[in-house]
């Protein structure tokens, strides 16, 4: 017995691929090869393996196997797709299970376009945010932090030596035991270094944009070392697999945050007049960027909201906020100023995981 695509019906690049919210029609061939035919009537059973996934809509309840048509019959079944994910189409012919028939139901190519006009748009938008970033940048200021640099020491501490902690514990002791990939998942965040929504809170709650700057540089810098170290001694706690380090997303957002600081920075070396201006709007862009970014993202990944838990949501939660509120205290321990204060804080909490 075999069950293949109707032809008349349009298809995906994979003839198993469905886009969500999509109905699609598969053919079943029957063919009784035994040498002691049964009942020429046989029942019909289709099932989803995982109806969250995808759910049958019509099938035949029964079949009718003829010695003139060589025991042979040929079916349809119609499966609509509700929601991404892999599963398997199981279809019992009277006593004897046809071997599964695999879907894959990916987002539609509507969901792809918008979420790529989108992605284009932020782009754009963040670009333009970081190039005003780097009119309000001094050197001189980032030459002391270069100079003196007791911020990025305890940042570099906070982000590489108590969060990746605080995260294998809330991985270990706060999901469920048989939830290895959300273990391994939040823990691998942990590791992650800020990235350049921090620098946006920074402006946002008024911390020092050189030190945010100076700290998102060198933590990535940082992060192509310290991640493979991390997750190749605790993240072997949750899995023996090969870890791939996202190396090229590193050195991928090390130049569009400093490409732009750069070009922004000569323009307000050689048109110092434009720098008060911009920074009467930098705050509100960053709002905007932030409040947009958000949406998207919401937009983009809706599906995932019906996979949350709570203990998903508890552990979520609670890694950024014990970053905040430990490089908070760690910070305020080394005497820094209140505004460095927040910056660290801001800088720890913040994992660069995209946007």
């Amino acid at each position: 017995m075999i069950i293949r695509e109707d032809k008349r019906h349009p298809k995906c690049e994979d003839d198993g691929d469905f886009d969500t919210s999509m109905s699609r029609t598969l053919t079943v061939q029957v063919t009784d090869s035994s040498s002691l035919h049964a009942s020429e009537n046989r029942s019909v059973l289709v099932q989803c393996a995982d109806e969250f996934v995808c759910k049958v809509l019509s099938y035949p309840r029964h079949v009718i196997l003829l010695p003139e048509e060589n025991y042979t019959s040929t079916f349809r079944i119609e499966v609509e797709a509700s929601f991404l994910g892999i599963t398997q189409l199981n279809v019992t012919i009277g006593d004897e299970v046809v071997q599964p028939y695999q879907l894959r139901i990916v987002r539609s190519n509507r969901d792809e376009k918008a979420t790529l006009a989108f992605s284009i748009f932020i782009a754009i938008f963040v670009l333009i945010i970081t190039f005003m970033m780097g009119t309000q940048l001094e050197p001189r200021r980032i030459i002391g932090i270069v100079r003196k640099p007791i911020g990025p020491t305890v940042g570099f501490f906070c982000q590489f030596g108590l969060m990746p902690t605080l995260g294998f514990l809330l991985a270990e002791y706060g999901l469920p035991a048989d939830a290895v990939s959300l273990k391994l998942a939040l823990f691998a965040v942990s590791t992650c270094p800020g990235g350049g929504k921090s620098s946006f809170w920074t402006i946002i709650f008024g911390g020092n944009l050189d030190l945010s700057i100076s700290m998102t540089f060198t933590q990535t810098i940082a992060a192509l070392f310290m991640m493979p170290l991390w997750m190749g001694t605790l993240g072997r706690h949750f899995t023996d697999a090969h870890v791939r380090i996202p190396f090229a997303k590193l050195i991928e957002g090390l130049i569009t945050l400093m490409i732009p600081n750069g070009c922004g920075m000569v323009m307000a070396h050689y048109r110092p007049q434009y720098i008060k201006c911009i920074s009467k709007w930098i705050k509100r862009l960053s709002w905007a960027a932030m409040i947009v970014i958000s949406a998207f993202a919401i937009y983009a990944n809706y599906y995932i909201f019906w996979l949350i838990t709570w203990p998903i949501v508890l552990c979520g939660c609670a890694l950024p906020w014990l970053g905040y509120l430990t490089a908070l205290f760690v910070a305020m321990a080394f005497k820094q100023t209140f505004k460095d204060c927040i910056t660290i804080a801001i800088e720890t909490g913040i994992q660069n995981i995209g946007w």
